[in-house]
Parts: C-alpha cells; structure tokens; sequence
C-alpha cells in the first residue's frame, strides 16, 4: 500500500487509509520521501500578508460582498 502522508501541526496525518484494522498489534514499516513543493505553485504562500497592512472592516467587506452578490 502506497499512501500520501501531509504535515500538518506539527504531525504527520494519512488520509484516506482504511486497512489501518488489519494491522493492528503488529509492526507496520513506513518510509517517508520528502517531496518539495514550489511556492509559485502553492496560491496560498503567494497571496499570504497580501491584505496586511490594509484597514479593513470585515462587517462592511461582507456586506459590501453580498450587496454585490444580490444586485
């Protein structure tokens, strides 16, 4: 079985794996491969702080948001 593994708070989480049962009380072997991913790849990274230092009311970016949405 081959399965992605993600980095996440400072843990590391596999989805999606269902035969965990099956190898309960027994010894499992997992190799890791630390695959890079490139940030012009990652939109988050590349927009992160784009909003920073901008004064923003969220209430008002809301409504704003919807008034658009309804008209």
């Amino acid at each position: 079985m081959i399965a992605k593994a993600i980095i996440k708070n400072g843990g590391i989480f596999i989805p999606n794996v269902q035969s965990v049962g099956q190898y309960r009380n027994r010894e499992v072997r997992i190799e890791f491969k630390i695959i890079e991913q490139k940030v012009g790849n990652n939109i988050f990274k590349k927009t992160a702080g784009l909003l920073k230092r901008k004064k923003i009311d969220p209430l008002k970016f809301q409504a704003d948001q919807r008034a658009e949405w309804d008209g």
